[in-house]
């Protein structure tokens, strides 16, 4: 199961009309092997917003469905104790 945060490629194109207002030029869409992270994950029915990014700049938020994308890399969960720490702080 995917979840908020982590980072996923596209595994097929999404065409400009998917995409909410993108940077990319007018008209371009995604292409496969794009990648972002997941900002938002509802889990029934499975629907997911990623944030896509391009040089380390975003350029397009696209709501996916799980057979479009798969994950590359899990989020790393913030210790709890390094949460109070640092909102004590």
């Amino acid at each position: 199961m995917i979840h908020e945060f982590d980072t996923v490629a596209l595994l097929m194109p999404l065409s400009a009309d998917k995409l909410f207002p993108s940077e990319l030029p007018e008209g371009v869409g995604l292409v496969s092997g794009d990648t972002g992270v997941v900002v938002d994950a509802m889990h029934a029915p499975a629907i997911y917003t990623v944030e896509f990014f391009r040089d380390g700049k975003t350029v397009a938020i696209a709501d996916v469905t799980p057979d479009q994308i798969r994950l590359v890399r899990r989020s790393i969960p913030i210790a709890p104790e390094l949460t109070r720490r640092t909102a004590t702080h």
